[in-house]
């Protein structure tokens, strides 16, 4: 028997049940087609819009690359954990914008110095959450601020706002709270 290699999903192990992973002619998705069963049958990577023929996979093949994409997306899903700890563990307030000005990413530290919580913060202008911010000309100028003074809450501040450049252009902008001023 055979199929054609429609959409992925994920798998557990190599006893799940597969009810979405593939979408073919013989099989449906409510059909119970294990991993170990896919493993007999080749299956044909069509083109969606031409219908022309691919290639061919046999299932262990695919069952191969599926456990080679898990593994990789497992390993990164960790590095990502690791990345977040970071970012939000760390002393200094950090906050970064899209090149639109819209929050992206701030942590927990820069929540405590503007009074509002991360999700309140994330997808909205830096303007409206970020009293007097700069970012907006960073982002315009594409020139850092190093080491400014900036008032925030009652409070006298030292901070760094960084443009973020990618192939020639400034796709967003990074703002740092270092310490209080004395």
């Amino acid at each position: 028997m055979s199929g054609w290699l429609g959409s992925w999903s994920r798998q557990t192990d190599a006893h799940a049940q597969i009810t979405d992973l593939v979408e073919c002619d013989n099989y449906s998705a409510g059909d119970d087609l294990t991993l170990m069963e896919m493993t007999d049958h080749p299956f044909y990577i069509v083109n969606d819009k031409s219908g022309a023929l691919e290639g061919v996979i046999a299932g262990k093949q695919l069952l191969a690359l599926a456990v080679d994409q898990y593994k990789a997306l497992k390993k990164l899903n960790k590095e990502v954990d690791w990345f977040n700890l970071c970012f939000d563990t760390a002393y200094e307030g950090l906050a970064v914008v899209d090149d639109k000005g819209i929050i992206r990413m701030f942590n927990e530290t820069y929540c405590r110095y503007v009074g509002v919580t991360k999700e309140e913060a994330i997808g909205r202008p830096v303007e409206k959450v970020i009293e007097d911010t700069r970012l907006p000309v960073v982002l315009k100028t594409g020139v850092p601020e190093r080491n400014q003074a900036h008032r925030l809450q009652g409070q006298d501040l030292i901070c760094h706002r960084m443009p973020l450049w990618k192939n020639g252009q400034v796709v967003g902008a990074a703002g740092m709270l270092i310490y209080e001023a004395f």
